[in-house]
């Protein structure tokens, strides 16, 4: 391989984990995990040098909406609904999740559910956070 961005793996327990998704930034290749080859590609580096982690974590959050929660939803007949959480760590979670009473609930049977998001899908998911944000912009 060349140092390109593969298939980024979701696993709907990230969404019950509070170090889940790479702590929220599985895009940070200083801290990249097995989404990345030794190198990322310079295309890569370039884009990811644009964004910040609240740009990071809205691509994030875009790709479960729109990949891992159908997921889910056909293997468990249900979606969850996640909620955005002011925290370094992982921060989209499934709203029943609580960092304070979290121990004494059941997570949810969704061992083995997941998704392998392309670096297309990726990259759409990008181009759609930007739009967003230049929208914003004034």
């Amino acid at each position: 391989m060349n140092g390109e961005l593969k298939t980024l793996r979701l696993a709907a327990m990230d969404l019950w984990d509070r170090y889940g998704f790479s702590s929220g930034d599985p895009f940070d290749f200083d801290d990249r995990g097995p989404g990345y080859d030794d190198e990322p590609s310079a295309e890569w580096v370039q884009m990811h040098e644009t964004m910040d982690r609240k740009m990071r974590i809205d691509v994030l959050e875009t790709l479960i909406r729109s990949h891992l929660l159908p997921a889910i939803a056909a293997a468990d007949g249900g979606s969850p609904r996640i909620d955005r959480l002011e925290t370094p760590h992982n921060p989209i979670r499934d709203a029943r999740y609580d960092p304070f009473f979290h121990a004494g609930l059941e997570p949810p049977k969704w061992n083995g559910i997941f998704v392998d998001v392309s670096p297309e899908a990726i990259m759409a998911a990008v181009g759609e956070v930007r739009i967003r944000y230049e929208r914003t912009v004034p």
